[in-house]
């Protein structure tokens, strides 16, 4: 399902521009250290909810070559928007704390 490849990339680029805070980006050619102290606000709950919708994401996206016997059904609209809600939710939840660190 496409829509799940377009979230797993925008995980991807929240795990870059969020959890990183910018001091790291892909394919930059130096690390930007002035918020490295911004990366302390990721706790492990964090990293087990990017963990798990990121595998969900990869899991239904294409591609995987799907088992023939599994034929299962895409996310109904209700999952789906539970899933970017998900993202949204971590996102707004880190940088919070981010803006707490001076």
């Amino acid at each position: 399902m496409r829509l799940y490849g377009f979230l797993r990339a925008t995980w991807e680029r929240a795990l870059e521009e969020i959890v990183f805070a910018g001091v790291l980006i892909r394919h930059r050619d130096y690390i930007d250290t002035k918020n490295l102290k911004k990366v302390s606000a990721l706790e492990e709950a964090d990293a087990e909810t990017f963990r798990a919708a990121f595998k969900k994401c990869s899991d239904i996206i294409e591609a995987h070559d799907a088992s023939r016997v599994r034929n299962e059904e895409p996310p109904p609209p209700s999952e789906i928007l539970t899933d970017i809600k998900t993202l949204t939710d971590w996102a707004e939840s880190l940088r919070t704390r981010q803006k707490a660190i001076v």
